[in-house]
């Protein structure tokens, strides 16, 4: 990912549906360089389920990453 990835970012790009309403889901960002804690937040706006992805020694990148699998993942 090329863009600089800040904090409260909103990401759609990549994401499959919510798997139960079939509407768009976001990720938000929380966080910054600066600290050690990063998380991203997936969730769906329509049926408000969300999943959480946290790390301590990793950046946004690797993160954005292993949160956009957790996601698409469909059983």
């Amino acid at each position: 990912m090329s863009e600089e990835l800040i904090g409260g970012s909103i990401i759609t790009e990549g994401l499959l549906p919510c798997p139960f309403c079939d509407s768009q889901a976001q990720m938000e960002l929380q966080g910054n360089d600066y600290t050690k804690s990063r998380a991203i937040v997936t969730r769906c706006p329509e049926c408000r389920i969300q999943v959480t992805n946290k790390t301590l020694r990793h950046g946004f990148e690797w993160l954005l990453d292993i949160s956009i699998k957790a996601w698409n993942k469909r059983a």
